[in-house]
C-alpha cells in the first residue's frame, strides 16, 4: 500500500455508481491482502489491533 494517491483512489472509487451486485468492480481499486466476510462485507487486517476503523458508500440510486 506504499505510494498510494488516496484522491485519486477516492476520484476513481466515485466516478460512476455501483448498484447491489456489482461491487466485484471495485476489486481492482483495494489493496492485496483484501477479505470478504460471509455477508460480502469486504476487510484488512493490517498489524495486530483491536481497533476497527470502518467505512462505507451509500448507493443513492439502482441503475448507474
Amino acid at each position: 500500500m506504499e505510494n498510494m494517491d488516496i484522491k485519486e483512489i477516492f476520484l476513481r472509487l466515485t466516478s460512476k455508481t455501483y448498484p447491489f451486485g456489482t461491487e466485484q468492480q471495485l476489486l481492482p481499486f483495494l489493496p492485496e491482502g483484501i477479505k470478504q466476510d460471509q455477508v460480502g462485507n469486504y476487510f484488512i487486517e493490517i498489524g495486530e489491533s483491536r481497533t476497527l476503523f470502518a467505512c462505507w458508500v451509500f448507493r443513492s440510486k439502482l441503475n448507474r
